[in-house]
């Protein structure tokens, strides 16, 4: 999850897979093997939306297991803008929209349902 202040987080609108077409995220990526999870969302932010950003620290995590699926786990970092005025650029076809959103806006986009249990650490985080 990247915040940039007063209380906005990137969103972005999934393009693929079919499944996840149109929903909303918090922008990330897979873990390589070896990587360090930081390094990891650092490097899909760069490679996706062209973007520079920290790392602050770990908020949550969520967990897929159902029959018939890939076993996932999908962890959640703050993070923060390298640069103040930087924007994110969508460079790789993952995704066909990126917004700043607060936290009421937020609460009314269709998000990716691995994203839904993050919701509540995001929001603790975007609080003044």
């Amino acid at each position: 999850m990247i915040v940039r202040a007063p209380g906005l987080v990137l969103v972005a609108r999934r393009t693929r897979p079919e499944d996840l077409c149109g929903l909303w995220e918090f922008p990330g990526g897979k873990l390589e093997p070896g990587e360090v999870p930081s390094d990891c969302l650092v490097r899909e932010i760069r490679e996706e939306l062209s973007f520079e950003i920290e790392v602050d620290g770990f908020l949550a995590e969520s967990f897929r297991g159902e029959e018939g699926a890939a076993s996932l786990v999908l962890s959640s970092y703050a993070a923060r803008p390298l640069r103040a005025d930087d924007e994110p650029v969508l460079t790789d076809g993952t995704h066909d929209r990126v917004r700043w959103v607060d936290a009421k806006e937020l609460n009314e986009l269709a998000l990716a349902p691995l994203d839904v249990p993050h919701l509540p650490a995001v929001m603790r985080h975007l609080e003044p």
